[in-house]
């Protein structure tokens, strides 16, 4: 088993025993009141009266995602550990409306009014990881699929893959914009990808005690390095994009060629906060059929 999947492996086994994500909204404090959640506090079990659940706000409520293409996202948070969803779909006969319901789901918010979202689709084989940030300041949101490879795919070796001039990586990702209960459009206001952070080396202190240094190499590609860790001395470029969600508020995203793997975080660059919250997506099993998407939660430090 690789260093990543005993990673993912490792990952759900200490949210099982440590209760980090909790269940969908079930870490809600008990006694909560309406207060605002706390920016920055990802969904666990950690929450206490102290410390309001950053999905309180969500709980109950609706949210129509219209997207650009005329299609539609619906989202209700209907119980404290239930997610509802119901895809729509516009001027596509070949794809038909799907709806499903996710009980293990993350949720945080780095920042007033924005919300960081993410769960599996189970209606896809492979299950397909989805990520959501929500900007109920601007009323829109940016909507990421993740696509990992069938056991088709995974069949095809790297020389085979280079042969046929396919993607180094069997990961596939797919950005939407939406607005929220609005038509989304060109002119609409969006989060729009950045070359921000190009040029940029930052250190990642991560929770479960793993450091990695990022270098941001180009608006499409960066380096990782392993400086501590399960993968201590290991580097790789992988593919990348950044949107810009706010000032020095940023969602990263990247797919890595060597071990199937999709990642996608918040980095609030503010020197207030200096830290990133997200998840990890990918298999956890050897035959590669078990679909996990764990937290990732680091301190962030720039290099240079």
């Amino acid at each position: 088993m690789s260093a990543k999947r005993k990673f993912l492996a490792a990952a759900c086994f200490f949210v099982l025993l440590f209760g980090l994500t909790g269940t969908g909204l079930a870490a809600q404090a008990s006694s909560a009141s309406s207060a605002d959640p706390s920016p920055g506090e990802v969904l666990s079990g950690r929450t206490s009266e102290e410390t309001p659940n950053p999905a309180f706000y969500l709980l109950g409520k609706s949210f129509t995602l219209r997207l650009e293409d005329g299609g539609s996202i619906i989202y209700h948070f209907s119980t404290k550990n239930t997610l509802d969803w119901q895809r729509t779909w516009a001027g596509r006969p070949d794809r038909a409306n799907t709806l499903g319901t996710a009980t293990d789901f993350i949720v945080t918010n780095p920042r007033p009014n924005i919300y960081f979202i993410d769960y599996l689709d189970d209606s896809a084989k492979p299950s397909k990881p989805v990520t959501i940030i929500m900007d109920l300041g601007q009323n829109i949101a940016t909507v990421l699929y993740g696509i990992l490879p069938t056991q088709e795919e995974l069949a095809i070796t790297p020389e085979e893959r280079v042969k046929q001039n396919l993607p180094l990586s069997l990961v596939r990702i797919e950005v939407l914009h939406a607005g929220i209960s609005s038509l989304q459009n060109t002119k609409t206001v969006r989060h729009s990808e950045t070359a921000d952070l190009v040029g940029k080396r930052m250190r990642y202190d991560y929770r479960s005690g793993d450091v990695y240094e990022h270098q941001y190499k180009s608006e499409t590609l960066f380096t990782w390095i392993c400086l501590d860790g399960m993968e201590k001395g290991k580097t790789d470029s992988e593919a990348c994009r950044t949107y810009k969600i706010a000032d020095q508020l940023y969602f990263f995203i990247w797919w890595e060629k060597t071990v199937p793997t999709l990642g996608a975080l918040i980095l609030d660059l503010k020197p207030e906060s200096m830290h990133t919250v997200g998840k990890l997506a990918g298999f956890s099993d050897a035959e590669q059929t078990n679909v996990v998407s764990v937290v990732i939660d680091a301190k962030a430090s720039i290099l240079e």
